[in-house]
């Protein structure tokens, strides 16, 4: 099942046997997990066990699977990093799906979960499997809408959920965020009106991006380092700072691909979606990238956006400096 549905939905039913929670989407994994938990324990936090597929036994994890709960009717055993755990144990897993208890659910987060395998079968009818892919981009603006509903019990129209995605890009970690934001400020009012977006979110997004691209389009790296280091230290999310900074440089890449083409340069930075008052400095940013880079930075997006999300055991604040470096060196 698409988690991001689960998440929206409203089972009456909680899941039982095992849950499989998987893919690179960490926002939605963590989504998932917390309806799961919100669905089998309630508020007994007392409900839940956490392991880690690292170093944790097969039979330790069946004990605490075959304990009755002392409050409630049901425990949740999760078993974070369980990809490892899965490889090793795959038979034994189906095994105990034969048969799975009464007391407890058990909860894979893994980044991998092919369906094919004759565990993610069994788990699909003896369980439920949770893939977390982030939306196709179209679909991001939709979720903005629904999930200002959803969490916040904020009205967005389609429009401000569009200013909100062409301001932070779509990342949903960061625009979760944005929403918290925008929800606390409006306070007891059920809506969201165009004034809240344009204060508390363009303008921050955008003088965050454009501080760090002028910068190094004067070639003051260090100083663009500088105000990431500000940021960060400020309590703004890493997942935030890129996602302002990769709406900014998608729009480069594409302006540049057309100027590549033959397009003049304002007329590539219009179509690309640059705003008039920001035409000088977007070229001067684009100048400052070159052709051969503008070629390399969908790849350098990817890889800083994979690494933000776990795939290399590497600081946040290490993968935002790498791709600082990677755009002007």
């Amino acid at each position: 099942m698409d988690a991001l549905k689960f998440v929206e939905s409203s089972p009456k039913v909680p899941p039982k046997g095992m849950i499989a929670i998987y893919g690179e989407e960490i926002f939605l994994r963590q989504q998932s997990l917390s309806k799961v938990m919100q669905l089998v324990v309630g508020e007994n936090e007392f409900g839940v066990k956490r392991f880690s597929g690292l170093n944790s036994s097969l039979a330790d994890i069946l004990d605490e699977l075959n304990t009755p709960p002392l409050f409630g009717s049901c425990r949740l055993i999760v078993l974070e990093e369980a990809d490892d755990f899965v490889t090793r144990q795959r038979q034994a897993l189906e095994s105990y799906l034969d048969h799975p208890s009464q007391w407890g659910v058990l909860v894979l987060l893994l980044k991998k979960f092919p369906s094919n395998t004759r565990l993610a079968k069994r788990v699909a009818k003896n369980g439920l499997s949770l893939e977390c892919k982030a939306p196709r981009t179209y679909e991001v603006t939709r979720w903005v809408v629904q999930w200002a509903t959803y969490r916040y019990q904020k009205q967005l129209s389609k429009a401000l959920a569009e200013r909100m995605v062409e301001s932070v890009g779509s990342n949903l970690a960061m625009l979760d965020k944005e929403l918290e934001k925008l929800a606390s400020s409006v306070g007891s009012s059920t809506s969201i009106q165009l004034k809240d977006i344009d204060q508390l979110v363009v303008r921050s997004a955008e003088q965050t991006s454009w501080q760090i691209l002028d910068a190094l389009a004067s070639g003051k790296n260090t100083e663009a380092l500088i105000i990431l280091e500000r940021l960060l230290r400020g309590g703004e999310a890493p997942i935030a700072i890129f996602g302002a900074l990769s709406w900014h440089l998608r729009m480069l890449i594409r302006a540049g691909r057309l100027v590549q083409q033959g397009w003049p340069q304002r007329a590539a930075l219009e179509e690309a979606g640059v705003k008039p008052f920001a035409m000088q400095r977007a070229g001067s940013h684009l100048k400052r990238i070159g052709s051969k880079r503008i070629d390399r930075l969908y790849r350098w997006l990817l890889d800083t956006d994979l690494d933000l999300k776990g795939r290399r055991p590497v600081p946040a604040q290490v993968a935002l400096e790498q791709l600082l470096i990677k755009i002007t060196c």
